[in-house]
């Protein structure tokens, strides 16, 4: 109860939301990525093995961009406002989806730099997901708002896997990128209205 009530503070809101944004976006890419890539590329006359494989590459490149970038996020999240900071993080995020989300071809060479600025936006949104709600959950109810934030995180994976699949199918198989992509954009506009109404005030 204590942690729902405090969603009532619109920082707190904003960081219930962001683990539901930002939990939905792993769940995308680990669920439909290498699913997507093998599909179009047996479809292109490659064996299972070997499109599993240009996929498990393009993960990793993906992967090992999201560790190098924590570290830039880290030397400068606390620099900046937490709110500001997850705006900043959302729109990195929401044009990395939307830009996966457009491929045509997730075999040819643009898949590199797509693969690298999706591992910059799914880890920015990540730590400043976990920056805001560590600065915003107060000594009071702290267990419970972490709690709350927590299942929030759960259920954007339940929604962006069961929406995410429904739009692979029916759509196309890069939907589910244009998904989060989007999502992540109406967050980072939330975030940004939070920001400026705490700057007048």
């Amino acid at each position: 109860r204590i942690g729902l009530e405090a969603a009532r503070e619109p920082r707190i809101l904003l960081a219930y939301f962001s683990a539901m944004v930002s939990r939905g976006d792993l769940a995308v890419l680990s669920t439909f990525f290498l699913l997507w890539i093998t599909t179009y590329g047996i479809g292109q006359g490659l064996s299972p093995a070997e499109a599993q494989a240009a996929g498990t590459k393009f993960f990793g490149l993906a992967q090992i961009m999201a560790t190098l970038w924590a570290l830039v996020v880290i030397a400068f999240i606390d620099k900046l406002d937490r709110t500001l900071a997850l705006a900043l993080a959302m729109i990195l995020a929401s044009a990395s989806y939307l830009i996966i989300g457009s491929i045509d071809d997730p075999l040819g060479s643009g898949m590199y730099l797509a693969a690298a600025f999706m591992g910059i936006g799914e880890m920015s949104a990540i730590l400043a997901s976990q920056s805001l709600i560590g600065q915003v959950a107060g000594d009071r109810g702290r267990g419970a708002i972490i709690g709350v934030f927590s299942m929030f995180g759960a259920a954007g994976i339940l929604m962006a896997s069961f929406v995410g699949g429904i739009l692979f199918d029916a759509w196309k198989p890069s939907a589910p990128y244009l998904l989060v992509g989007a999502a992540d954009g109406v967050l980072a506009m939330f975030a940004l209205v939070v920001y400026f109404k705490s700057r007048s005030q």
